[in-house]
C-alpha cells in the first residue's frame, strides 16, 4: 500500500463520508456489455461489495444502458445493498 491507505481502506471511507451525495462503481469495462459486469477488482482481496453495505451516500452504479438496473437491484438486494438508481454511460 502506497501513502498508508489500501484500496479497501479507501472504500470504507467513501461509504462513511457525509460529503459524498452518490457512490457508483463502474459494471462495465468496454460499454457494450449486454449485461453488468459484477466481479471486484481482483487486486484487491478485501474490496468486496460488502463493503458497501450502509453506505452513507446513495449507491447508483454505473452501467451500460438503463435496461440493466433490474438485474442490478436484484444482484444487490442479495448483497444487503440498496441501490437508489444508476448511471447510464450508453448515449
Amino acid at each position: 500500500a502506497s501513502g498508508g491507505c489500501d484500496a479497501a481502506t479507501l472504500v470504507k471511507a467513501w461509504v462513511a463520508d457525509a460529503n459524498l451525495d452518490i457512490i457508483s462503481p463502474q459494471l462495465y469495462s468496454s460499454g457494450i456489455e449486454p449485461a453488468p459486469e459484477f466481479a471486484t477488482t481482483s487486486s484487491c482481496p478485501a474490496c468486496t461489495w460488502s463493503l458497501f453495505q450502509g453506505a452513507r451516500a446513495k449507491f447508483a452504479p454505473s452501467i451500460v444502458e438503463a435496461s440493466q438496473y433490474h438485474a442490478i437491484q436484484i444482484y444487490f438486494a442479495d448483497q444487503s445493498i440498496t441501490t437508489a438508481g444508476n448511471i447510464q454511460w450508453k448515449q
